[in-house]
């Protein structure tokens, strides 16, 4: 998806934009997000080549570059596009888990924490596009 289709639905309501649907479960990547517990096993030190499940057709969807990295590199990356825009480990938590909750009704200041982080995750998306990761490595 092009990133100025992106940047121009911010002036949607945030969560039910094309931001939403692109950046997808982006927020299960970022620090407190849900698929940070698979820096708990024996994958998240390994590059992702070797253990992928889905054989070439998968790996086609991925980068050199992501195939090459581990998880937590992958991840490490994420955190340090975050803190360059001022986003601490602690704000990322709660970014992700509103993010994640997917309530429909949100209190003012959870629907502010939802339109940050659609805001930092455009940023963070376009950056990670820029070091040359495909739409996959970042949202899939």
């Amino acid at each position: 998806m092009a990133i100025e289709v992106l940047e121009a639905d911010l002036q949607a309501t945030p969560g039910e934009g094309t931001i939403a649907r692109a950046l997808n479960n982006f927020h299960g990547r970022i620090r407190g997000g849900y698929k940070r517990r698979l820096l708990n096993t024996a994958m998240a030190d390994k590059p992702m080549r070797e253990v992928m499940s889905g054989g070439a057709d998968d790996a086609q969807k991925h980068s050199e570059l992501r195939l090459n990295q581990t998880l937590r590199q992958f991840y490490e990356t994420i955190d340090t596009l975050l803190e360059g825009l001022g986003i601490t480990g602690e704000r990322a938590e709660q970014l992700a888990k509103v993010a994640g909750s997917g309530a429909r009704k949100l209190a003012p200041e959870e629907q502010a924490a939802l339109t940050e982080y659609e805001r930092v995750g455009v940023e963070v998306y376009r950056a990670l596009k820029l070091m040359g990761y495909t739409d996959s490595d970042i949202v899939g």
